[in-house]
């Protein structure tokens, strides 16, 4: 087993099983062929066409959607306009950006806007809703320094190392607010530029609405958290914060009335968190601020253009719902609230991804979604593929044959009889050893899925300690050998995501530790119930969802629709 003729990463790349090993699983599982482990399985959320009829065109309401921009800002310019233009002629008239990805999204709006013309059927710019985030920066990306610099603990930023692999300088990182730093980023921003008509050939896109949204300001106050010394009264830490905003938001009004903003915003993780927990950011703090840096640009009370905040809720992040009802009702009192302000868009972010202990513990989040897995090692059309909560066995069909195999195959019997008659030669102990390591690794993986909770966490674990070992244990592996790692792998993948997303839904379906009892459809993916369930909530405007491909707009559109058809 141990040569050089093929290397362990055999099992990351495409191969075809050959002789009795392959036979005999063909016999097991019915289309096996060749198998990419490292390409992802098909996406989280059914494909349907993109393209809408004139006269549905005619029929299009907005939606409460949105479409979130963290992957997105990677993709390529002809994907994302792609999914804005998906959106666009669905609907969905709302598109956010985080930090780093602007100009991509003023690539994609421009783009998509020229695919889909200028009819009435079509929605013009000034129906559409672009969003951005600042807060979060790298000293080199930069190349200056800000006043109320935060630097975070972990830096963010990428180091440089010599030679022989010692760090000479690292990308230092830091959360910054203020003023000096809002105008700077404004500056700079391709969607300002879009706003003010600069962007492109197109004039108008400046009709489009920018939101630019302070990212997590509460970050602001572990300046006053420091190692070796005791906590910081909270009162401090909210007086701090609200100072750092009040400065930002005076930078935010005068964009607003140079024409560079429409309106800005608050993204916080902080909003959602309880008002014991550090992070906290108190929702009238923001709202007080905004009145108070508006009569200071203005010189005299004015409506501050302060307009969205931007929080987290999903089924088990559920203190936000809690949140954004409270503001809908102090902006629903028929009374002067002394804001200014008439009302507040609250939008939702992270509507399928949540972190263990409401929103502030670490770790490896949960994932609301159920996963359309295959039947076999080489799905060929859609009969051989299935989600996951319409499957009711214990593991695909093909997982149980693909870890015997994966067993009997390194089961290193021929060495076990050779050594009961005579010594091993040193190859070959390193071969019985390592055979034996890999058996104790497929029994740990294979008992691991009684309790994996999170895919995100089952490739970490993958990727940085199980792959390594076998590298680390193996000079290489014949083909053969590598082909029933990656037969296993595959199988093991599509198990993992199928016990995570019945895990979940038994979690959701059990509650407890705060989160209610839920009453889910077994007909339909977690996915849908999930957005469903926020959108039904009157209190919420949009739900940002992270659509990387133009078929999840649809499926986040279908759930929307949904809901509107039961009203």
């Amino acid at each position: 087993m141990k040569t050089s003729s093929s290397s362990v990463n055999v099992m990351l790349k495409g191969v075809i099983l050959s002789g009795d090993k392959m036979k005999h699983l063909q016999s097991m599982v019915p289309g096996i062929r060749t198998v990419d482990f490292a390409k992802r399985m098909p996406p989280m959320m059914r494909s349907m066409s993109t393209k809408s009829t004139p006269s549905e065109r005619q029929e299009r309401k907005v939606h409460r959607i949105g479409v979130g921009g963290t992957k997105l800002g990677k993709a390529n310019p002809q994907q994302y306009a792609k999914v804005v233009e998906t959106g666009l002629q669905n609907g969905v008239l709302t598109f956010e950006s985080v930090n780093g990805g602007e100009e991509s999204l003023a690539q994609a709006f421009t783009l998509a806007m020229m695919q889909i013309g200028y009819s009435e059927s079509c929605p013009k710019e000034k129906d559409v809703t672009l969003t951005a985030r600042f807060g979060y920066r790298t000293e080199a990306a930069d190349g200056k320094s800000f006043k109320n610099d935060v630097p975070l603990e972990n830096d963010i930023g990428a180091s440089t190392t010599d030679a022989s692999g010692k760090v000479q300088s690292v990308d230092k990182a830091f959360h910054n607010i203020s003023s000096d730093y809002v105008f700077d980023c404004i500056e700079k921003n391709p969607l300002v530029k879009l706003k003010r008509g600069e962007w492109g050939q197109n004039e108008r896109t400046k009709d489009a609405n920018f939101i630019f949204m302070v990212h997590n300001p509460e970050a602001q106050g572990s300046e006053l958290f420091k190692p070796g010394f005791e906590v910081p009264p909270l009162d401090d830490v909210r007086s701090l914060v609200r100072e750092r905003l009040l400065d930002s938001f005076q930078a935010l009004e005068e964009a607003c009335s140079n024409g560079s903003l429409s309106s800005y915003g608050v993204c916080s993780n902080g909003l959602s968190l309880p008002p014991s927990h550090p992070l906290h950011l108190n929702w009238k703090d923001v709202v007080s601020a905004a009145s108070e840096a508006s009569q200071a640009v203005h010189g005299k009370p004015t409506t501050p253009k302060l307009t969205t905040l931007q929080l987290p809720a999903n089924l088990l992040e559920t203190n936000g719902f809690n949140v954004a009802k409270d503001i809908k009702s102090f902006f629903s009192s028929p009374s002067d609230n002394g804001s200014g302000l008439s009302d507040l868009d609250i939008y939702t972010s992270r509507p399928l991804t949540c972190y263990p202990d409401q929103g502030t513990g670490t770790g490896f989040p949960f994932k609301l979604i159920d996963y359309r897995i295959p039947l076999t090692l080489t799905p060929t059309d859609s009969s051989s593929m299935s989600w996951t909560h319409k499957y009711s066995g214990d593991s695909p069909p093909q997982y149980p044959p693909a870890l015997n195999l994966a067993l009997q195959h390194f089961d290193a019997e021929h060495l076990l009889e050779a050594e009961q008659e005579r010594k091993l030669t040193l190859d070959e102990k390193e071969t019985l050893d390592g055979c034996r390591l890999l058996q104790s690794m497929l029994h740990d993986l294979d008992c691991s899925l009684e309790n994996v909770r999170s895919f995100d966490a089952y490739e970490d674990e993958l990727y940085n300690k199980v792959v390594p070992l076998i590298y680390d244990t193996f000079d290489g592996l014949d083909e053969e050998s590598g082909s029933v790692l990656q037969t296993f792998f595959v199988a093991h993948g599509a198990a993992v995501r199928h016990a995570v997303a019945r895990t979940t839904r038994k979690l959701l379906e059990t509650g407890g530790d705060g989160v209610p009892p839920y009453d889910i459809n077994p007909d339909i993916p977690l996915q849908d119930f999930a957005l469903q369930w926020l959108l039904k909530k009157d209190y919420i405007s949009k739900v940002i969802v992270g659509c990387f491909e133009p078929h999840h707009v649809i499926s986040a559109v279908e759930a929307s629709k949904a809901v509107e058809e039961n009203k």
